[in-house]
C-alpha cells in the first residue's frame, strides 16, 4: 500500500511516523509546500519573548532538526518532498497533481490512501494598505524571526496587536518584555470573548492594563495607513487614527482546503473538511486531520473549528491506526479546552460559557467561586476564581472558566474529561480528587462550585 500525506507540521508528521511504527512495508510519501516542517507554532510567542532563545528549538528533536533527512533516515519515511504544493486530486484515478515550487515543474503522484493535513493559514483581512511593510501574522517560524528582528532592532516604538484572543494576549506579553507600550484592538467588548463571560474577564483586563497594555475594545479596524517608504504608519479605527510602526494580526485562522474542495470533498461553511468519527472524508480513500478539519463538540455535537497542535497530533495517530488496522479507532471530538497566561495571571476555559450555553438552548445555572489552589493556611497558596456552568434540567456540567495566579489547568483538565462522559453536578460534588495542603484545599474549588450549584438547585 502507498500512502501519500499532504502537510508535514503536526498531524502529517505524526501520521507518517505512526504508520511506519505499525507497518514496515507501507510506502509513505510526505509532502509540504515549505522547507521547515514539524514545528511547534504554539511556541512562537515564547520565542518572541526570548524564553525560547533559538527558533530551531521549535523544530528540533534529541537527534537534531526535524527536517527532510530526519524523517527519511530516523523515521524511515520513504520520500519527503518539500517546497511542493498540492494542486488537485483526481479521485477516480487516485492521482495527486503537484507543483515543485522551486522549479515550477508539475508532476503527478499516485496513492492508495491519501491523508490531507494541510493545516491553516493566518487570516489577513482585505483592508486598504494591508500590504504595507511591518504588518505581520504569527504562524510560521519565519514570521517569528522577522517580528523578533524588528523588536530587537529598536526601530519599532508603537506596536499594535489586532485581536484579543489567545495569541494576541501571548504576543502582548512577549512585546512587553522589550519595555514597549502595546495596544490591543478588538471588536468585542472583552478579550477572549469566545472563552469567557464578561464578569470573568475583569481580573484579566486589570492585569493587562496594569502591565502597560492599552485595550481598545469595541473597535473596528477600517484601514491601514502607510508612509512614503511603504511602512505601516497608522490604523483607522472607529474613524480615529492610531499611530503605529508595527502591526501583528492575531484574528484567527482559516483552513487550507481549496484543492480538496475542488475535488468535491465535503466541507463546512468556513472551508474546513468534514470527517466522520474515523477521520475519513467523504471519500473512503482520503483521510484528513489537524487544522484543516472540523471537530465535533462533545456537548452539543455541533461541528466546531479548533485549530490546536495537541488535537492535530491526536488526529495523526488515529488516522494512522485506521488506515493500517481498518476503521477501529474512533475520534470522540473536542471539549474546546484552552489555557494561556499573561504576566501574573493564568486563564482558561473548557466547554461552554454561560453566553454560549444559553445560545445553544440550555436552561443555565451558574456560580462564581473564589478560592486558592492550595490550603488556605499554606504559605505559597495562589488565588483562583472559577465559574461553573451547568444545565438545570439534566444537571450536567457544561463548562468552567478559571483565572488566577494559581494552577488553572488542573481544573480545566478534570472537567474536560468529565464532559466526554456527561459529568453531573452531583458527580463533581462527591469527586475523590487528590488532596494534600501543598496541592489543594480540603475541598477543591471544583467541589465547592458543584456544592454551590447543588444548593441553588
Amino acid at each position: 500500500m502507498k500512502i501519500v500525506i499532504v502537510g508535514a507540521v503536526a498531524c502529517g508528521t505524526k501520521t507518517a511516523s505512526k504508520i511506519r511504527r505499525l507497518s514496515k512495508d507501507t510506502e509513505i510519501v510526505l509532502i509540504d509546500k515549505t522547507d521547515i516542517i514539524s514545528y511547534g507554532a504554539c511556541g512562537l510567542p515564547y520565542f518572541l519573548s526570548d524564553e525560547i532563545d533559538r527558533i530551531e528549538k521549535l523544530y528540533s528533536s534529541r537527534k537534531g532538526p526535524r527536517n527532510k533527512e530526519y524523517f527519511e533516515n530516523e523515521k524511515n519515511i520513504d520520500r519527503v518532498l518539500l517546497n511542493t504544493e498540492a494542486l488537485s486530486i483526481d479521485r477516480n484515478r487516485k492521482i495527486l497533481t503537484l507543483k515543485d515550487l522551486k522549479t515550477g515543474g508539475i508532476f503527478e503522484e499516485s496513492y492508495d490512501k491519501l491523508v490531507i493535513a494541510t493545516g491553516a493559514d493566518a487570516i489577513r483581512p482585505p483592508l486598504e494598505n494591508i500590504d504595507a511593510h511591518n504588518i505581520f501574522n504569527l504562524k510560521r517560524p519565519e514570521d517569528g524571526v522577522n517580528i523578533k528582528e524588528l523588536l530587537k532592532s529598536g526601530k519599532t516604538k508603537k506596536p499594535v496587536i489586532i485581536g484579543g484572543g489567545l495569541i494576541g494576549i501571548e504576543v502582548a506579553e512577549a512585546i512587553r518584555k522589550y519595555d514597549l507600550p502595546v495596544k490591543i484592538i478588538d471588536m468585542a467588548e472583552t478579550v477572549l470573548p469566545n472563552l469567557f463571560d464578561k464578569e470573568m474577564t475583569e481580573d484579566i483586563h486589570e492585569e493587562i492594563k496594569n502591565n502597560g497594555v492599552e485595550l481598545l475594545l469595541k473597535s473596528k479596524v477600517q484601514k491601514f495607513l502607510k508612509d512614503d517608504q511603504g511602512n505601516v504608519s497608522g490604523i483607522l479605527i472607529n474613524d480615529d487614527i492610531i499611530e503605529t510602526d508595527m502591526v501583528i494580526l492575531a484574528i484567527g485562522f482559516k483552513p487550507v482546503t481549496k484543492f480538496a474542495e475542488k475535488a468535491g470533498l465535503n466541507t463546512a461553511k468556513n472551508g474546513g473538511l468534514t470527517v466522520d468519527q474515523y477521520l475519513m472524508t467523504s471519500d473512503p480513500d482520503i483521510y484528513a486531520g489537524g487544522d484543516c478539519v472540523m471537530n465535533k463538540n462533545v456537548i452539543s455535537k455541533d461541528l466546531v473549528y479548533t485549530p490546536l497542535g495537541d488535537i492535530a497530533n491526536i488526529h495523526g495517530r488515529i488516522i494512522a491506526n485506521n488506515i493500517i488496522k481498518g476503521n477501529k479507532t474512533k475520534y470522540d471530538g473536542v471539549s474546546q479546552n484552552a489555557v494561556t497566561k499573561f504576566m501574573g495571571i493564568k486563564m482558561g476555559a473548557v466547554g461552554f460559557n454561560e453566553k454560549t450555553a444559553i445560545e445553544k438552548g440550555f436552561d443555565v445555572i451558574s456560580c462564581i467561586i473564589k478560592s486558592h489552589d492550595k490550603a488556605g493556611y499554606y504559605p505559597d497558596k495562589k488565588r483562583l476564581k472559577l465559574k461553573m456552568v451547568a444545565d438545570r434540567k439534566s444537571e450536567k456540567i457544561l463548562g468552567i472558566q478559571v483565572t488566577g495566579s494559581g494552577n488553572v489547568s488542573k481544573a480545566l483538565n478534570t472537567i474536560s474529561m468529565g464532559l466526554f462522559f456527561g459529568v453531573k453536578i452531583k458527580h463533581m460534588s462527591n469527586a475523590d480528587l487528590a488532596y494534600s495542603p501543598a496541592f489543594s484545599p480540603a475541598l477543591d474549588v471544583l467541589i465547592v462550585a458543584a456544592n454551590v450549584l447543588e444548593n441553588k438547585l
